[in-house]
């Protein structure tokens, strides 16, 4: 039987060092009094789970890579920069990159419903200050004690949370204080746990946090001075699923850091630790960012890691000069691939990682695939995650059937392939991700099924974890999550939801034309211990074979076979097991090559 074996690369990786909120801000811990204000009452948000128009902050604000004038509040503790945000944001993930940029003196399910938020700006430029105020805010959005904070933005771009009294505990506190910035996740947050003294994450999200600061705790994130010579690359992009033997481009984003302009470096292109690619960049000037674009073409198929570097003589500071790994994965030359599906939605499928388990199932027809028979080698999701779940275990099965629907039940995974059972980065972001197969799958022809089970899980994850999905029709696809039963496969829930949703998928195959009027020698019919067998002779490079069942001869050409694949390659004998077969039956089988 022909396999396709992908080569996996493995990479010694030293080029770790790339942008992150340090270079913008750093963070320190007063104590000082707290002084309310009198402004301007934004009464929008005196409710629970509301955010406010656009509220103008007075002057432009500067914070990391960009400007705002403009934020809105939300009545959850947090506040937007800019207009962009369209939720309350209920929950609270400093992490998120969907989430950004949040500031959040207090980010949980809070209720300001008994409580105002107004504003003050104060001040003469260049040294003016924004103040929001939040004023008795239920910690818990059912909760009986309230809370007092200010956030003040400064012109220089310093920014301050200063805290007040409070009557009382939170009720079922789970917050998370900080700041966070574009383009979000790892390294792009400060997440505070409040103590004696607090302490501060970049990585790694607190939002759990469960205890008030204290009235007079000030916390400040001051804007880091800029160096003389500082070049960054911020980050690269490109095809992830580049083919052997053909040229890509991938752009590298580079920023200047530095007071000074820059005219003389060179930024390269690295797979893992070896160059592949170089160019010396252009003028750049203080403050600029400048995409580059280096050309590449694979020379080895499997997974792979590229980075963006930047090489400056004198750089002042060498902490920036890669950015964050890019992966992907290098396909063979004769593989084509197929994207089914707008992505025009999002939902929990075909991984619901809001429960602890989820069951998926699913049909591709013909017209969408584009090919009747072939050897899948992988697929690709589209997600669109707010963090990346620590546990990715994943499984999958692919199987080839005449069913039109699935209105009927679920397709057990004894009549399909498992083509992958491990564990899979769901990166958080907008992303593509791939999923080599550890068994190719042969299609022979009919509708395409894939079943996917997200095994249960200790811990569930963001309800914003989401793939890019689309409905069409209404009953192709059913899917069923728990966070008590993990769903055995072979034997589905008879319940779920039946629908006509599923994700945008990538399959990427070798097409090929399959012949099955080959009969195979000393067809055999036989019992072994009670038990009905089948054996035939092995076929030299036969895929599989077709077994054809019927009570009549003449039924045995209209019947739908029964793919068989030849489990033991040490002999020439292929052999069938009849268990649960009527014995008065009519067998036929072929050989497909």
């Amino acid at each position: 039987m022909k396999r396709l074996a992908l080569l996996t690369v493995m990479l010694i990786v030293t080029c770790l060092s790339y942008s992150t909120i340090g270079e913008f801000y750093t963070f320190s811990e007063r104590r000082d009094s707290y002084h309310p204000i009198s402004g301007t009452i934004v009464s929008e948000i005196s409710t629970d789970d509301a955010l406010s128009s656009p509220i103008p902050i007075g002057f432009t604000f500067p914070y990391g890579d960009h400007s705002y004038s403009e934020l809105k509040a939300s009545s959850n503790g947090c506040i937007g920069l800019g207009t962009s945000h369209t939720s309350s944001y209920m929950n609270n993930d400093l992490a998120a990159l969907s989430r950004v940029p949040v500031l959040a003196p207090l980010w949980d399910d809070c209720n300001l419903g008994t409580g105002t938020c107004e504003y003050l700006l104060s001040g003469t430029a260049p040294d003016r200050i924004f103040t929001i105020q939040y004023s008795n805010q239920r910690w818990g959005y059912a909760a009986s004690t309230f809370f007092n904070y200010q956030v003040k933005l400064y012109e220089n771009g310093k920014i301050e949370f200063v805290y007040g009294s409070c009557t009382g505990s939170p009720s079922s506190p789970s917050a998370s204080i900080g700041i966070n910035m574009l383009p979000g996740g790892s390294g792009w947050f400060y997440s505070i746990t409040p103590g004696d003294p607090a302490i501060y994450y970049t990585t790694v999200a607190n939002n759990s946090v469960n205890v008030f600061p204290g009235e007079g705790v000030v916390y400040a994130f001051h804007p880091v001075i800029g160096i003389p010579n500082d070049l960054a690359a911020l980050s690269i992009t490109g095809n992830v699923i580049p083919m052997i033997g053909e040229s890509y481009d991938y752009t590298i984003t580079i920023r200047n850091w530095g007071s000074n302009s820059q005219s003389n470096y060179e930024v390269k292109l690295l797979l893992g630790t070896q160059e592949i690619g170089s160019l010396t960049g252009p003028e750049i000037q203080a403050g600029e960012n400048l995409p580059l674009t280096i050309s590449w073409t694979p020379s080895a198929t499997g997974a792979g890691v590229l980075y963006g570097k930047v090489v400056l003589v004198g750089d002042q500071n060498s902490n920036n000069d890669c950015t964050p790994p890019f992966n992907i994965m290098v396909q063979p030359q004769d593989i084509q691939e197929v994207v089914i599906g707008t992505g025009n939605e999002l939902a929990h499928i075909p991984m619901d990682f809001f429960w602890k388990s989820s069951l998926y199932e699913c049909l591709y027809y013909p017209d969408e695939l584009g090919f009747a028979s072939g050897t899948i080698t992988s697929l690709a999701f589209y997600n669109n995650f707010a963090d990346s779940p620590s546990n990715g275990a994943t499984r999958i099965w692919l199987g080839s059937t005449t069913q039109a629907d699935l209105s009927s039940g679920w397709i057990p995974s004894t009549q399909l392939t498992l083509v992958f059972d491990g564990n899979i980065t769901y990166p958080a972001g907008i992303n593509t991700v791939m999923i080599p197969f550890q068994t190719p799958y042969i299609h022979t022809s009919g509708n395409l099924v894939m079943m996917v089970q997200r095994p249960m899980d200790a811990q569930y994850y963001s309800i914003l974890d989401n793939f890019y999905v689309q409905t069409v029709g209404t009953n192709r696809a059913r899917n069923h999550h728990n966070s008590d039963v993990d769903y055995d496969p072979s034997n589905p829930p008879a319940a779920g939801i039946l629908s006509g949703q599923f994700p945008k998928t990538a399959f990427f195959y070798i097409e090929q034309t399959m012949e099955d009027d080959l009969i195979p020698s000393n067809f055999i019919i036989y019992l072994n211990n009670g038990l009905l067998k089948l054996c035939w002779d092995s076929v030299p490079d036969a895929l599989f074979y077709n077994l054809y069942i019927s009570t009549t001869p003449e039924g045995l050409s209209i019947a739908t076979p029964v793919a068989v694949y030849d489990s033991d390659l040490s002999d020439d004998i292929v052999e069938v097991d009849l268990d649960g077969v009527e014995p008065i039956q009519f067998y036929r089988v072929t050989a497909v090559y």
